[in-house]
C-alpha cells in the first residue's frame, strides 16, 4: 500500500516559482498541491509505492529547489 508523504517545497531558482504548478501538478505521485505562506512555496501530498519512487521524485525536485518531507505516522481522525 502506498505511503502518504507531506512535502513543503521552496523553489530557489529564479523564474521557476511562476511555473511550479506546471512542473509538478501532473506528476503521478502528487495527489494534492497548494500554494502556501510561511516556510516554503508549496505544500503537496505525495503517494509513492516505495522508498525508491519517493527518492526519484525528490531527486527531480532538487533540480529546482529545496524540500522538507513529513511522513504519515497514522491517521487520528
Amino acid at each position: 500500500m502506498p505511503r502518504k508523504r507531506f512535502l513543503r517545497y521552496a523553489f530557489t531558482r529564479k523564474g521557476i516559482a511562476e511555473n511550479a504548478p506546471y512542473l509538478i501538478k501532473d506528476h503521478e505521485s502528487v495527489t494534492e498541491l497548494y500554494r502556501i505562506s510561511g516556510e516554503g512555496c508549496y505544500w503537496m501530498r505525495v503517494r509513492t509505492v516505495d522508498q525508491e519512487a519517493l527518492t526519484a521524485f525528490l531527486d527531480e525536485l532538487l533540480k529546482y529547489g529545496n524540500y522538507r518531507v513529513n511522513l504519515d505516522m497514522g491517521q487520528i481522525k
